[in-house]
């Protein structure tokens, strides 16, 4: 069962990076900007695959059930925690720029005169 799991996130990996960089064109980005984007999912979920070649070489619990209950060795824990949040900020990212930079701000200020 570990070494599905091992299979299974590096190989899967390309299908978000591949829908992240089609967003990010439909987002109307620049290639420059886009590419950013798809190397930091690339960097967490490089972080994902290496999290459970770790757990499995350690011969560790590596389970959905196991995840849920941050039954992980520290880290690869750590691992899990920082390519989650590298994968979800870009993509993140791809969604809130069709906004346009510093939309927040502007919907909050408004203009004397």
């Amino acid at each position: 069962a570990l070494l599905k799991i091992l299979h299974f996130v590096p190989l899967h990996s390309t299908e978000p990076l591949l829908l992240l960089s089609w967003a990010s064109v439909r987002a109307g980005r620049s290639e420059r900007q886009s590419l950013r984007s798809v190397h930091h999912a690339a960097a967490g979920l490089a972080l994902l695959t290496l999290a459970s070649t770790w757990q499995v070489a350690r011969a560790g619990k590596l389970s959905l059930p196991g995840l849920a209950r941050l039954d992980l060795e520290p880290p690869a824990a750590l691992m899990v925690v920082a390519g989650t949040l590298a994968v979800l900020l870009a993509f993140g990212e791809v969604a809130l720029a069709p906004l346009g930079p510093g939309m927040a701000l502007a919907t909050t200020s408004r203009k004397k005169g």
